[in-house]
């Protein structure tokens, strides 16, 4: 491990928020609930009334325009 006086980079606010996530990120069955949730959670948006909005939501495009050349591919893609 470094040692965190040599490295110069301020360290105080980045800990704040990086060592809880990390963490939460070690154990592994939180990480796991985190993923149910967010599954069932799309499982009853694609299901509702909402559900044109948050399908249009994964069509939307993403990528790369040079000119002519267009790189890009929808979310869900």
């Amino acid at each position: 491990m470094t040692d965190r006086s040599t490295t110069g980079l301020p360290h105080a606010i980045a800990d704040r928020v990086t060592k809880p996530f990390a963490r939460f990120l070690k154990i592994e069955a939180a990480a796991g609930g985190l993923l149910f949730l967010a599954a069932l959670s799309a499982l009853a948006l694609a299901n509702s009334a909402w559900s044109a909005p948050f399908l249009a939501f994964w069509e939307t495009p993403i990528g790369l325009h040079f000119g002519i050349l267009d790189f890009s591919r929808s979310l869900r893609q």
